[in-house]
């Protein structure tokens, strides 16, 4: 039976996935900036939320970490995705989701829920949310933002899903060997 402390922690990732999936359906609504604005918000006061409560409250879980990494790589995509359409280079935004399919696939793969260098990939979804803050809250800060921030997210990508695949070679290359 569950508790209901895991309820509440699942049930706040789950409005993390909502509001970053809605931010999406929403952000580039004429007019609707401001409810854009608060859904990314939303999403964002929400990651935080499940990770404080999940610890407070004792109830972390193998299926609720693989849960909180979906919701994390599905607002980081809802922003990469949304930063493309606003003029953020085309290759440097398709290197930042590269590396989330590798990552995934790995995880996958491998059955290792922490593949490769979580400060690496923290540091890439971080910079991709401050990014998408920036160009929400400052639209005049978008050029910028996306002519350094965006290829600095996507070296920073590309460097972890090398280390990634490095990391994880044997294991790889045994898995993709015929039956």
């Amino acid at each position: 039976m569950l508790r209901w402390q895991f309820m509440v922690v699942q049930l706040l990732t789950t409005l993390r996935v909502a509001a970053a999936m809605l931010f999406a359906c929403v952000a580039l609504i004429p007019g609707a900036h401001p409810i854009a604005l608060g859904l990314y918000a939303l999403a964002l006061a929400s990651d935080l939320a499940d990770g404080y409560f999940a610890r407070r409250l004792h109830c972390r879980s193998r299926f609720g970490e693989h849960y909180d990494g979906f919701a994390d790589k599905a607002v980081d995509i809802v922003s990469v995705v949304y930063n493309a359409v606003q003029g953020a280079p085309v290759v440097a935004c398709a290197l930042i989701l590269i590396r989330h399919v590798v990552a995934l696939s790995i995880r996958a793969a491998t059955g290792n829920r922490h593949a490769g260098s979580r400060i690496i990939g923290a540091l890439t979804g971080a910079s991709i949310r401050v990014i998408t803050i920036l160009v929400l809250v400052l639209p005049g800060t978008a050029r910028w933002a996306h002519s350094y921030g965006i290829w600095i997210a996507a070296t920073v990508s590309l460097t972890s899903a090398s280390r990634e695949i490095w990391t994880h070679r044997t294991q790889l290359s045994a898995l993709m060997s015929p039956d």
